[in-house]
């Protein structure tokens, strides 16, 4: 069993089917713990709120989504207390603030950031970081 800290990518793929939505739901079904910070929920919510926008799902639809979403047992972290790291991070990688606060908080507690944005992990590069992240779509 393994500890992750997930962004919201990966929670996205648990609930719409997406590249690598069934990796990312083996992945957490096979977690000891999960963790983010807590903006993973504005940018879960973001998302979902978009796709009612392009009509791809209703608007009661995203409330029921939602409520399931929050049920995911996702051990959430104040994203006040990770901002410094982050913006460190955020400097030093040239990634957005946003992607370095899911970096920050991996690296504090010292277990993998588990991502679907393969961009991230791309910039990331062979880096010092790169070893702190795993892609969702890689094998293991």
């Amino acid at each position: 069993m393994k500890k992750f800290v997930i962004d919201a990518s990966i929670l996205l793929k648990l609930f719409f089917a997406e590249e690598h939505s069934d990796a990312a739901v083996q992945y957490v079904k096979g977690a000891q713990e999960l963790q983010a910070p807590d903006l993973l929920w504005v940018e879960a919510s973001y998302v979902v709120w978009r796709r009612v926008r392009r009509g791809e799902i209703t608007a009661p639809d995203a409330a029921s989504l939602m409520s399931e979403m929050v049920r995911v047992p996702i051990k959430t972290w104040a994203t006040l207390d990770l901002v410094p790291a982050a913006l460190a991070l955020a400097v030093d990688t040239g990634r957005t603030l946003y992607d370095c606060l899911y970096l920050a908080l991996a690296v504090r507690e010292d277990v993998p950031l588990l991502t679907g944005d393969e961009r991230f992990v791309t910039a990331l590069g062979r880096g010092q970081w790169a070893k702190r992240v795993c892609f969702v779509g890689s094998q293991g």
